[in-house]
């Protein structure tokens, strides 16, 4: 009852300096609140879905990026391939085994960085091979040994297109 008194005191007395306007200032400010917190909402599910979708678009052109970057990494490696078979016994087979060596450093950098070292080793655990019969190689007194070195390649190459089939 106390509290009844005072409060009906403490309104009539500052009612003579509030303009008869302030209960509906009040109201409208509470209702303008409740629409910006509402619209703030909503602006910060739209930020969120902006993101992921951004984050989702640049996760696949990087793995576009990737998997053309292997492309061509394979299609380099089918190359040395086919010079290899179609060398003759005029360049000697250390010439090829430091054009593999090279194909296959520049490939398992790339997988280490850009895809996983664990894939990298994959590709690369390649210990030994032994060499098939190759129909179609030109060359008759390294035969052998560039047999090997294709074999090696091919082997190379078969795992670097499994990896590939991820991108």
């Amino acid at each position: 009852m106390l509290t009844l008194a005072f409060s009906a005191v403490g309104i009539s007395a500052w009612q003579q300096w509030l303009p008869w306007w302030s209960p509906f200032a009040a109201f409208g400010a509470l209702l303008l609140y409740g629409f910006l917190r509402e619209n703030y909402e909503e602006y910060l599910k739209v930020e969120k879905d902006r993101d992921k979708t951004q984050a989702a678009q640049e996760t696949e052109e990087k793995r576009v990026a990737v998997g053309t970057v292997l492309l061509q990494l394979y299609d380099r490696g089918m190359a040395l391939r086919m010079e290899v078979m179609n060398s003759t016994d005029e360049s000697p087979p250390s010439v090829w085994q430091d054009r593999l060596r090279l194909w296959r450093e520049a490939t398992l950098d790339y997988l280490e960085d850009n895809v996983s070292a664990g894939k990298a080793q994959y590709v690369d655990a390649v210990m030994s091979v032994k060499a098939v019969a190759r129909s179609g190689m030109k060359s008759h007194t390294t035969l052998r040994e560039k047999e090997v070195i294709v074999s090696h390649l091919e082997e190379r190459l078969t795992r670097l297109a499994d990896v590939m089939k991820e991108y």
